[in-house]
């Protein structure tokens, strides 16, 4: 006789339950991703972008706010000049200067940010070395898009979201992977997009976890891993009519949380510095780009000696119309 095996049917608050609890993984692997793109993908991007491109284009910056400069100054000086107006070079300059004052900020804030950008890659390159140093099989991040949260396949028997790991697999694992797998359980414990409960102390550790995550700093991620529980976070719900109904208001918000972040992930994949990424590995349009802006750099300087040259000239007839002679 055979043996007649009934399928398991799921209830609408057992069907909820599961499509929260995966909907949960997804949304967690993409804030995962997300902070990838931003901490660090996008970070190295732009490094390298300042050091190839975005140095030219400051210099570049920088001459035509000279440029401009001058010839406000220029037209100072003439206009005291022509009607014999009793100022000095020293109040010209400064006229000149209120005037540029938003671009000049604008200088500042550019020349702040590729100083940033070049302390990060010391940072990176620090930090990756000392892995380096401590394991010798470790490899170099190359910056590819990480999935943090694995393909999927992840899932054990018993049902758990990632399989254990030996002591000698942990052992053997080179830093920079040690970095992302502490980094992506840290997440899916705090990161409000899963848990939107999260106490202050969470909120605080999570931003520490962000901030060492971007720097590199496996032994203060460690040390935020280790003072997490393993216990369960989240609101529960009894299998009620009441319950089903605040089961599905739950869902409904993750789902619009999942589309946020999927949207996030593609502003940034379709917005600078993502988009530059192509551009950069090819070394033949970024040599036609330097030599561009390079061009560029020797026309403003040849139009800085003409503006510089006619300023003494007109600084001489400013000292003497200001002695009267």
């Amino acid at each position: 006789m055979n043996e007649v095996v009934l399928s398991t049917v799921k209830t609408e608050y057992q069907s909820l339950i599961e499509e929260i609890e995966n909907i949960r993984l997804v949304i967690a692997a993409l804030s995962a991703e997300k902070d990838d793109l931003e901490l660090h993908v996008c970070r190295e991007i732009q490094a390298e972008y300042d050091m190839k491109i975005g140095c030219l284009e400051y210099e570049i910056m920088n001459c035509n706010i000279e440029i401009e400069r001058l010839k406000l100054v220029i037209d100072y000086m003439q206009s005291a000049i022509n009607c014999t107006e009793h100022i000095t070079e020293k109040e010209i300059n400064k006229r000149a200067e209120e005037i540029l004052g938003d671009y000049l900020d604008e200088l500042k804030k550019k020349a702040e940010s590729m100083k940033k950008d070049q302390e990060y890659t010391e940072n990176r390159a620090k930090n990756e070395k000392s892995w380096s140093d401590g394991d010798p099989e470790s490899n170099d991040e190359n910056g590819d898009r990480v999935n943090l949260f694995g393909n999927g396949d992840e899932k054990d028997e018993s049902g758990e979201d990632e399989k254990e790991e030996s002591d000698d697999a942990l052992d053997k694992e080179p830093p920079g992977e040690e970095l992302k797998r502490l980094y992506r359980q840290i997440v899916k414990k705090l990161h409000p997009d899963i848990n939107p409960n999260a106490t202050e102390e969470e909120k605080r550790l999570l931003d520490e976890a962000i901030k060492a995550y971007a720097d590199g700093d496996l032994e203060r991620i460690r040390e935020i891993s280790e003072m997490l529980d393993e216990g369960g976070y989240g609101e529960r719900f009894e299998d009620t009519e009441e319950g089903i109904a605040g089961l599905k208001r739950l869902l409904e918000r993750l789902r619009e949380q999942k589309e946020k972040l999927e949207a996030g992930i593609r502003d940034i994949m379709n917005s600078f510095p993502y988009n530059v990424r192509d551009f950069l590995e090819d070394e033949d349009a970024v040599r036609a780009k330097q030599d561009e802006l390079k061009k560029k750099i020797e026309s403003c300087k040849r139009i800085l000696v003409k503006l510089e040259q006619k300023v003494e000239l007109l600084s001489k007839e400013l000292k003497k119309a200001a002695y009267g002679g």
